[in-house]
């Protein structure tokens, strides 16, 4: 009881604290009735309990999702360890103990809210290992607004926009962040932020001497320069002798026929 008029009046509790948390576990109790609840709040000796399965406490169904996810990724298999991760933080609606205002369990909220952010950042892991980049991106636009300062939320959402080539807004993200940090709590990004900020802006490379040659790529080429050389071959036989002003109805008749042979297929 001590505890409970504690958190619910830090200091200065009123005189009816006691008589008030009592009231507040009656009309509690009732509400669970009203709701299909079997088990309510019991009093034991000097303390309360409230004794119910596992799967009927969101914060205890998310910690068993988590788990079992995490055993699926290390066992090799991150997609269906993403599936199991996305279903746990479904059960999040909103921030931990949102509405709340008792300084003694804002420790207790921003735990919780710290392992709902490990989630977040594990489940772009495991997607990122599958390439799903794109698919990514509108969780990590609605993710990085809700952690406006959150650094690997926002460096993963710029790594998703340049893979799906998109990379001047992937540079804006980074950007905004920049300026918000500053603004807000006068810091700079981390390294890992400045790194791939620096990697974006470098331009693409070409391809190397030595580097691996595409064959499909040369086979089409030379085919096509097969078919060029048979058709010029062909309106050489056609037209024996050119004179300059016979040049334009040649240049016409070679169009012609690389126009059929690639109308054919060529």
């Amino acid at each position: 009881m001590e505890r409970l008029i504690d958190v619910v009046w830090p200091s200065r509790p009123p005189a009816t604290a006691r008589q008030q948390v009592q009231n507040c576990i009656s009309s509690l109790n009732s509400r669970l009735r009203d709701w299909g609840h079997t088990q309510t709040v019991q009093r034991c000796d000097s303390h309360y309990s409230l004794d119910v399965p596992d799967e009927s406490v969101d914060e205890r169904l998310f910690r068993t999702e988590y788990t079992a996810a995490a055993q699926l990724a290390e066992n090799g298999d991150p997609a269906e360890a993403s599936m199991r991760l996305r279903h746990a933080l479904r059960l999040w609606r909103g921030n931990a103990l949102e509405g709340i205002g008792s300084d003694q369990l804002v420790g207790e909220a921003t735990r919780l809210d710290e392992i709902r952010m490990h989630a977040l950042e594990q489940l772009v892991n495991w997607e990122f290992a599958e390439g799903r980049y794109h698919k990514m991106i509108p969780d990590l636009c609605l993710w990085s607004d809700t952690y406006p300062h959150n650094e690997h939320l926002h460096a993963r959402l710029a790594e998703a926009l340049h893979h799906a080539s998109r990379t001047a807004e992937a540079l804006e993200v980074l950007r905004q962040l920049h300026h918000r940090l500053d603004r807000e709590l006068g810091i700079r990004p981390g390294p890992v932020v400045l790194n791939l900020e620096a990697q974006l802006r470098r331009p693409t490379p070409t391809s190397a001497p030595g580097s691996p040659v595409d064959l499909a790529a040369l086979k089409d080429i030379h085919a096509t320069l097969a078919n060029l050389t048979e058709t010029m071959q062909a309106l050489i036989k056609d037209v024996p002798a050119l004179s300059r002003a016979d040049s334009h109805r040649v240049s016409d008749k070679v169009q012609s026929h690389l126009y059929l042979r690639g109308a054919q297929g060529t």
